[in-house]
């Protein structure tokens, strides 16, 4: 039986080594060590006082692991740390075992709520007998928009499409689509963000919802600019200097090709005309970007812009919300919601 430990700061390199060399991976000890520093030394969210993870080892030897991600949410108008589950990865050997880490997250969690937003069909089933839920979400629809019409026909129509559905797709996007930044509007990619800005329009906008992830400068830097792996690109719309919102991109692969997908979409509602100008400019990077539909609100916006409208196969977005959460509040997630947000 293998015996159950507290990750330590000066085990990481040995779980670097244990990860990299995992069956089935294969990767690099100096990947892992790039996660790590960007999970718990760089995050805004993690107290040193608070568990990395755990081990499952037997003499001393590294036979499993599972990761906590700490995040910051606003729940009830009060910040929480949430934790995400992250790398549950363990030897066949001693899966047997592997239940402890979870049930010690978990406790470890306290009044927070827990995030898994990559699970395997088994580790989903395990996670809803423990009475994890769907995260609140808009629907299993996405709009796409893509500069090069045969990249459509590559990654979303797939073998059936072709290229000739790629150009009808093309030229039906061409004469639906209505993207335009609104006059008087800017919407510039930045690689560096103002403090006092961002913190600004998160005093204004933050109680829109009962449920929602902080978004002060501190969170939207380490969420948009601190992965040196998974490189998003960041959004910033402004109206006479102003900050009005921000948009998110992130990497995603789709059959071998990378496009891009919002991973988070944030405006001050007063301006709705930020929404317009962020998703019209953002829907222009190259080759292909999509938009999942956060909440039915946002489904309903995109909806009016033209783009390409797809079903999409169901998320498992699971979490364990907070003791008292009532699922009638008002709630806005998005794809940082967890480990999904660092994974390439």
């Amino acid at each position: 039986m293998a015996e159950l430990r507290i990750l330590p700061e000066e085990r990481q390199d040995a779980l670097a080594a244990y990860l990299a060399g995992f069956e089935g991976i294969q990767s690099d000890p100096e990947y892992w060590k790039s996660r790590f520093r960007l999970w718990w030394d760089d995050n805004p969210a993690y107290e040193p006082s608070r568990v990395r993870g755990w081990t499952l080892e037997v003499k001393g030897r590294i036979v499993g692991f599972l990761g906590t991600v700490p995040s910051r949410i606003l729940i009830g108008g009060k910040p929480r740390t949430a934790r995400s589950i992250t790398t549950w990865m363990v030897d066949a050997a001693f899966r047997n075992d592997s239940l402890a880490m979870l049930l010690d997250l978990l406790d470890d969690a306290g009044d927070g709520p827990v995030f898994d937003t990559t699970p395997t069909d088994h580790v989903a089933e395990v996670l809803r007998a423990l009475e994890f839920q769907n995260l609140p979400w808009g629907g299993s629809k996405e709009e796409l928009f893509a500069s090069d019409a045969a990249v459509i026909a590559k990654t979303a129509l797939g073998s059936l499409g072709g290229t000739i559905l790629g150009s009808v797709f093309g030229g039906l996007q061409r004469l639906r689509a209505k993207l335009a930044v609104p006059k008087g509007l800017r919407v510039d990619e930045v690689s560096e963000i103002a403090d006092s800005d961002y913190d600004a329009l998160w005093e204004k906008t933050h109680s829109f919802f009962d449920a929602t992830n902080l978004r002060d400068a501190a969170s939207v830097r380490w969420s948009a600019l601190a992965d040196p792996v998974v490189k998003k690109r960041l959004f910033e719309c402004r109206d006479s200097g102003k900050l009005r919102g921000y948009l998110i991109l992130k990497p995603r692969y789709r059959r071998g090709v990378e496009t891009f997908e919002c991973a988070d979409l944030w405006t001050d509602p007063e301006h709705p005309e930020a929404f317009e100008a962020l998703i019209a400019r953002a829907a222009t990077t190259p080759p292909l970007v999509s938009f999942p539909h956060f909440t039915p609100g946002i489904g309903r916006h995109l909806g009016k812009m033209g783009m390409i409208e797809l079903t999409t196969r169901p998320r498992k977005n699971l979490w364990l919300p907070p003791k008292g959460w009532n699922e009638d509040s008002s709630s806005y997630f998005c794809l940082l919601q967890g480990d999904y947000a660092t994974a390439p």
